[in-house]
């Protein structure tokens, strides 16, 4: 994910010191986009989902203050075999993206 945020000309950050420990975050458009990668196997997809979702709600929540947008994105390394996991995302404001979604050129951050 970090050389895909790359490409769209942003800089991927590492957690400074008292930031918790997200896997990933850059700044586009003085939005402060924050990731949470997971790794995922048919049989823990469900449980690494409903980890990382939560994870993911939480930085943002810590990352959040007066006049500063924190986008969030839970990024399985291959799209999930149950699509509803698309609607829970949605439904909580998350971004939910996966690497062969990073081929389409026409998809900006």
């Amino acid at each position: 994910m970090a050389n895909w945020v790359r490409a769209q000309g942003h800089t991927p950050l590492a957690p400074a010191p008292g930031d918790p420990l997200f896997d990933l975050a850059w700044l586009s458009r003085d939005v402060l986009n924050v990731a949470e990668v997971k790794s995922t196997t048919f049989a823990n997809e469900e449980s690494q989902l409903r980890l990382g979702l939560g994870q993911v709600l939480r930085y943002r929540q810590q990352l959040s203050a007066p006049g500063r947008e924190v986008v969030a994105w839970l990024v399985p390394e291959r799209e999930p075999s149950d699509r509803t996991w698309t609607q829970v995302c949605t439904g909580a404001g998350v971004h939910l993206s996966w690497p062969a979604l990073w081929q389409d050129t026409s998809i900006k951050i």
